[in-house]
């Protein structure tokens, strides 16, 4: 009995000290990212959260909004609230049939409004300025131009509307729409690819059968754990940002000593592009003869080489290509510059890579004097 009590005492030693442990680092990465010294969400302690905000819910689409949900997003520069329609859209409640004047945006976290109250968002100012209700289908995740496609062509077409915002992020949009074949296998998130060749592509799923993401009661717990324990969460992040990197090699595009190596507006393949125009075209093709406007969005790096150099290339592509589909394109480098003075700084959260409110209103001004919004 001696051995057993001994053993006893040990477990529950070494259960003290873990437990001990753990709070210490719990408390230590709250103030590390609260001091902003690492880019992560902070707990919220909302069970709300933990049914989940993004998920693979559609078998064309597949990654977007649940329908009804909402998300207590808090970090240590902002804290945002963000609730989904009926539709799964990060907007109001709204019917598919309408009698007046409607605006579809169609794009990523950036158009989603990803760090900012609605009211904040490019599109929610548009609307005010214009009196024109703005259907936002952007959405975090991940997602790039064949998603913008198929939500358009599945969700977004089936509303009444009379005009198009396609907002294009070169930042990601590239690597985001690449069909490596770990984004093509069993374990990966269901969302649709091209394979092939410009124009005889195949849209491609992951091989496996799709299955809409339920919130049973191990996802649950699993989802209430990252969102509230800040040691869980920094694991889980940085696994899936270590994956991202080792497996797929494309965790983003590292700035190197030439600008131009590291910004998309420069360092692109003609496969990469030939994909976003197939995407745009046939957006183009669904919204016809809606009139479409594409916007490019430019993060820091892209501002420091636009301020050294006057011809980018994209911007040059991106042109041309909407020219021939009809479509008005334009890029946010320049006019965004202008409006903040030559700086762009203030345009983005200090803690994170998103726009600001700021940034949204200076968006929204430029976008306002596109053709969709002249008389």
């Amino acid at each position: 009995m001696r051995i057993f009590g001994k053993i006893w005492r040990g477990l529950k030693t070494v259960f003290l000290y873990t437990v001990m442990t753990l709070v210490f680092v719990e408390i230590g990465l709250q103030v590390v990212v609260r001091m902003g010294l690492l880019d992560m969400s902070l707990p919220t302690y909302k069970a709300s959260n933990a049914r989940g905000y993004v998920a693979e819910v559609d078998p064309d689409y597949g990654i977007f909004h649940l329908a009804g949900v909402e998300r207590d997003h808090l970090t240590s520069c902002f804290r945002v609230i963000n609730r989904t329609n009926s539709f799964g859209m990060r907007d109001r409640e709204t019917t598919l049939e309408s009698d007046g004047s409607r605006v579809v945006v169609l794009g990523d976290s950036f158009a989603e409004g990803f760090g900012v109250m609605l009211e904040d968002t490019f599109h929610d100012r548009l609307e005010r300025m214009t009196s024109r209700e703005h259907l936002s289908f952007g959405s975090s995740g991940g997602v790039g131009p064949t998603q913008y496609w198929k939500i358009y062509e599945k969700l977004g077409s089936r509303f009444d509307h009379d005009a198009v915002i396609v907002m294009i992020l070169p930042n990601n949009d590239f690597w985001d729409d690449t069909p490596h074949s770990v984004r093509l296998s069993s374990v990966a998130p269901w969302r649709p690819f091209l394979v092939g060749e410009y124009p005889d592509y195949t849209v491609t799923y992951p091989n496996k059968e799709f299955e809409p993401s339920k919130v049973g009661t191990l996802t649950f717990l699993t989802t209430l754990a990252k969102q509230n324990i800040l040691s869980f969460r920094t694991l889980d992040h940085y696994w899936l940002m270590l994956r991202a990197r080792l497996v797929t090699g494309m965790f983003g595009v590292d700035e190197g000593d030439d600008l131009t190596e590291s910004s998309p507006y420069f360092n692109y393949t003609s496969a990469e592009f030939d994909r976003m125009r197939y995407a745009l075209e046939r957006i183009v093709e669904i919204a016809s003869p809606r009139p479409v406007v594409i916007a490019t969005i430019p993060r820091h790096l892209d501002f420091e080489v636009a301020m050294t150099k006057t011809n980018l290339p994209l911007v040059n592509a991106l042109e041309d290509l909407a020219s021939g589909l009809g479509a008005e394109y334009i890029d946010l480098t320049r006019p965004m510059l202008a409006a903040g003075g030559g700086t762009y700084e203030q345009f983005f959260h200090e803690c994170d890579g998103h726009w600001s409110p700021a940034g949204h209103a200076a968006a929204a001004e430029i976008l306002a004097g596109t053709s969709i919004y002249r008389p």
